[in-house]
C-alpha cells in the first residue's frame, strides 16, 4: 500500500472538509465506459462507473448527497477519476438504445442493485466493486483510494 499517496490524499481532504457542498452534475458525466477508459489511459486515471436510478432510488439520493455532491469528492474525481453515469431512471428522459445498452452493461458486470460503483483501471478491468457507505465523503473517498491510479 502506498501511504504516501493515502497521505498526499489525506492533506487535500483535510484542507477541504470546511468547503461547502457543489452540485455534482452527474448527468455531465460520460455516459460511454469505453470512451472513459480511452480517456483514463491518456490521463493516467481510472473510471469510476456509477450505475444509479438517479430519480428513484432512495440509496442513490443519499450517495449523491453525502458522497457525490460535496467538494471533496469532486476534487478527489477531477484528480483521479473518469466518471461515468449508467443510469437507470424512471422519469427522467433516456432513449430506448441507451437503456438497452445500461441493461446490457448491467447484465454484463452482474449489477442487481443501485447504486454500484464499479472501478476500471486504463486497459478496462474491473479492479473494485462497492457501492454507498455512510459516512460522508472523506470515508468514500479513503475506501476507494487503494483502487485508483
Amino acid at each position: 500500500m502506498d501511504y504516501s499517496r493515502i497521505k498526499k490524499v489525506a492533506c487535500i481532504v483535510a484542507v477541504t472538509l470546511t468547503a461547502v457542498a457543489v452540485s455534482a452534475d452527474i448527468y455531465d458525466w460520460s455516459t460511454s465506459i469505453d470512451d472513459a477508459v480511452e480517456q483514463a489511459a491518456q490521463e493516467n486515471k481510472s473510471v469510476f462507473v456509477y450505475f444509479a436510478g438517479s430519480d428513484w432510488c432512495g440509496w442513490c439520493a443519499r450517495f449523491h448527497a453525502e458522497v457525490l455532491d460535496t467538494r471533496q469528492f469532486e476534487e478527489f474525481l477531477d484528480r483521479y477519476l473518469v466518471p461515468v453515469l449508467i443510469d437507470f431512471p424512471r422519469t427522467r428522459p433516456i432513449s430506448d438504445e441507451k437503456l438497452a445498452e445500461n441493461r446490457r452493461l448491467a447484465a454484463v458486470h452482474e449489477v442487481t442493485g443501485y447504486p454500484t460503483v464499479l472501478i476500471v483501471d486504463s486497459t478496462g478491468s474491473v479492479v473494485f466493486r462497492t457501492g454507498f457507505r455512510e459516512g460522508g465523503a472523506v470515508p468514500y473517498i479513503t475506501h476507494l483510494l487503494p483502487h485508483v491510479r
